[in-house]
Protein backbone atom coordinates (compact mmCIF):
# COMPACT_ATOMS: atom_id res chain seq x y z
CA UNK A 1 0.00 0.00 0.00
CA UNK A 2 1.39 2.97 -1.10
CA UNK A 3 2.02 5.86 1.44
CA UNK A 4 0.13 8.62 2.12
CA UNK A 5 0.84 11.85 -0.31
CA UNK A 6 3.09 14.36 1.16
CA UNK A 7 2.26 18.43 0.89
CA UNK A 8 6.35 18.26 1.16
CA UNK A 9 7.77 15.95 -1.40
CA UNK A 10 4.61 14.56 -2.98
CA UNK A 11 5.62 11.03 -4.24
CA UNK A 12 8.67 10.95 -4.07
CA UNK A 13 8.72 8.99 -0.85
CA UNK A 14 7.24 6.00 -2.63
CA UNK A 15 9.67 6.58 -5.38
CA UNK A 16 12.40 6.08 -2.98
CA UNK A 17 11.02 3.48 -1.18
CA UNK A 18 10.65 1.46 -4.61
CA UNK A 19 14.26 2.37 -6.06
CA UNK A 20 15.49 1.19 -2.97
CA UNK A 21 13.93 -2.67 -3.96
CA UNK A 22 15.67 -2.14 -6.86
CA UNK A 23 20.01 -2.66 -8.07
CA UNK A 24 21.82 0.34 -7.79
CA UNK A 25 21.54 1.35 -11.48
CA UNK A 26 18.40 0.43 -12.38
CA UNK A 27 16.24 2.97 -14.18
CA UNK A 28 13.38 5.16 -12.49
CA UNK A 29 11.12 3.24 -14.88
CA UNK A 30 11.09 0.16 -13.44
CA UNK A 31 10.50 1.29 -10.23
CA UNK A 32 7.70 3.50 -12.05
CA UNK A 33 6.53 0.22 -13.20
CA UNK A 34 6.27 -1.37 -10.11
CA UNK A 35 4.10 1.33 -8.95
CA UNK A 36 1.89 0.89 -11.97
CA UNK A 37 1.59 -2.62 -10.77
CA UNK A 38 0.85 -1.50 -7.12
CA UNK A 39 -2.51 0.41 -8.45
CA UNK A 40 -3.33 -2.61 -10.83
CA UNK A 41 -6.82 -2.12 -10.12
CA UNK A 42 -7.36 1.19 -11.58
CA UNK A 43 -6.55 1.92 -14.73
CA UNK A 44 -4.69 4.91 -14.52
CA UNK A 45 -3.40 7.14 -11.49
CA UNK A 46 -0.98 10.71 -11.20
CA UNK A 47 2.52 10.55 -9.72
CA UNK A 48 3.12 13.35 -8.14
CA UNK A 49 6.67 14.21 -7.93
CA UNK A 50 5.96 18.02 -7.91
CA UNK A 51 9.61 18.95 -5.97
CA UNK A 52 11.67 17.77 -8.99
CA UNK A 53 9.19 16.43 -11.81
CA UNK A 54 6.01 17.40 -13.75
CA UNK A 55 3.22 15.34 -13.09
CA UNK A 56 2.90 12.46 -14.50
CA UNK A 57 -0.60 10.55 -15.40
CA UNK A 58 0.46 6.33 -15.54
CA UNK A 59 -1.96 4.57 -17.44
CA UNK A 60 -2.41 1.30 -17.94
CA UNK A 61 -5.77 0.08 -18.81
CA UNK A 62 -6.78 0.02 -23.08
CA UNK A 63 -10.09 2.21 -22.21
CA UNK A 64 -8.25 4.94 -20.18
CA UNK A 65 -5.25 4.96 -22.86
CA UNK A 66 -8.02 5.15 -25.81
CA UNK A 67 -9.74 8.63 -23.79
CA UNK A 68 -6.43 9.94 -23.61
CA UNK A 69 -5.36 9.65 -26.79
CA UNK A 70 -8.48 10.89 -28.50
CA UNK A 71 -8.35 13.71 -26.23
Amino acid sequence: MPTPWSSLFGRLNDLDQKLQQLPFDAHVYMAMGDMVEDHADTEGFLLDYWTVFQPVLMISGPDVALQAFIK
